[in-house]
């Protein structure tokens, strides 16, 4: 897989292979998060693009049902006090009290909907809101009517599944999203006219987004498969687990806090069910007996707080270092990472001792290797940087590394795959130069 940035942030031009894990190495204010953050908006955009297409769809087709049928729209649901009707009715309100976003699919709900409406009896349907409205009597949504609402979803199916619809949805998304993760800065102000884009090539799809021109471009599009792509920062991401917890408050701190969007609202999901419901020790020989020498226990939700079998303290109790393996057994354990997942590891040596940097740099390489999952660690460590190319040692499949190289506030990213001797003396010179010159090296 082919990533390439150019034109956000400090970054000049900026690209990379990632077949296996890549490593990113360079300076403070290099573009290196900014390579994460670039790639995760590209793919997060794409899926947001997804889920707001099916809501508008279900939407509309609500309003429009319930227009014909005379029945309030509230956007919160619909109250079915003192209703009188049978139970094809029931069905369909049931149907229409389904948040969008955890419903079927756009067509499918088409289908659903048509189904309901078909479904329709004679029966008579009361009060469907806290404020009285006349009785209904379904009888008159029969024959042409009938006719005409179903025909009138199929339009508005039609509509909403155009090109033309998808991708100016699809451009929208991508504006808001890189604008929301970079505050609205993707191009600094002293680098006006620089075309801001992003790509990804692999063997599976090619994709492009021009910020500048707010273009997106792909041979596959419309049907477009997104990557799922986590930008990790730090396991203390857990710690809105840890309350006052009801399960949309954390899901809404998870997603603010780290940008993992699949884990955000899911991670609670897979703690209260427990592992035995989804993927067990053994679908990841080896795996987690590397996370179970850093965090042996479980982590539970009870009456909206996190304990752990350690003991049962609190998840955010527990030592920073230790919540980073934890965030990826439960990812793990709820099937987040697969072949069409790229994680992002933005500094994971932060809170790491040495000793568990080379646990961490272990425990990614089988990650890849189990799930096919693409794996990009931005790094300042050479412990960590040290640990990979030592297990790559017998064969460079899978590993390639790049420095930044920070000039005139523009950055470049050299590939050093083939001579990694290059990443390692940048960022080991510090350690050289204070072993040399003492107190004059600072």
């Amino acid at each position: 897989m082919k990533i390439t940035v150019q034109g956000i942030g400090a970054i000049k031009y900026a690209s990379i292979n990632c077949e296996s894990i890549a490593v990113i190495t360079g300076k403070n204010g290099s573009g290196k998060s900014t390579f994460g953050k670039a790639l995760f908006s590209l793919s997060a955009g794409i899926q947001n693009s997804s889920r707001f297409y099916d809501f508008n769809f279900v939407r509309h087709a609500q309003v429009k049902l319930c227009s014909t049928l005379g029945i309030p729209y509230l956007q919160q649901g619909f109250s079915t006090v003192n209703a009188r009707h049978d139970e094809s009715v029931d069905r369909l309100i049931q149907l229409l009290q389904k948040p969008p976003y955890v419903t079927v699919k756009a067509a499918q709900f088409f289908d659903k909907l048509t189904e309901a409406v078909d479904a329709l009896d004679t029966s008579v349907l009361g009060d469907l809101s806290h404020n009285s409205i006349p009785t209904i009597d379904l009888r008159l949504v029969q024959g042409r009517v009938k006719e005409d609402l179903i025909a009138d979803l199929l339009q508005l199916r039609k509509e909403y599944g155009s090109n033309d619809y998808r991708l100016e949805q699809l451009q929208r998304c991508l504006k808001d999203q890189f604008n929301e993760v970079f505050i609205g800065q993707v191009t600094p102000s002293n680098r006006k006219g620089v075309d801001s884009i992003i790509s990804i090539e692999s063997d599976a799809s090619e994709w492009s987004y021009s910020y500048t021109e707010s273009v997106f471009k792909s041979p596959q599009f419309p049907s477009i498969n997104p990557l799922k792509t986590y930008f990790i920062q730090d396991g203390n991401v857990l710690d809105s687990l840890d309350n006052r917890g009801n399960r949309t408050a954390a899901s809404r701190r998870l997603s603010k806090e780290t940008m993992t969007t699949p884990v955000s609202g899911e991670l609670c999901d897979f703690i209260r069910k427990q592992p035995s419901l989804f993927a067990s020790k053994d679908d990841f020989p080896g795996i987690f007996e590397i996370i179970d020498r850093v965090y042996p226990y479980d982590i539970y939700i009870s009456n909206g707080k996190t304990f752990t079998s350690n003991n049962g303290i609190s998840i955010s109790n527990e030592a920073s270092g230790r919540k980073i393996f934890a965030l990826l057994k439960y990812m793990l354990i709820g099937g987040a990472i697969n072949k069409r997942s790229i994680l992002i590891f933005d500094e994971p040596e932060n809170h790491l001792h040495p000793e568990w940097q080379l646990l961490f740099a272990k425990l990614i390489k089988r990650i890849s290797e189990a799930t096919g999952a693409k794996i990009i660690c931005i790094t300042h460590s050479p412990t960590m940087l040290f640990a990979l190319d030592v297990l790559y040692a017998k064969s460079r499949e899978g590993l390639s590394v790049y420095h930044a190289h920070l000039e005139n506030q523009e950055s470049i990213f050299e590939d050093c795959t083939q001579d990694i001797s290059k990443a390692h003396k940048a960022i080991s010179d510090p350690y050289i130069k204070l072993d040399l010159l003492g107190e004059a090296a600072i």
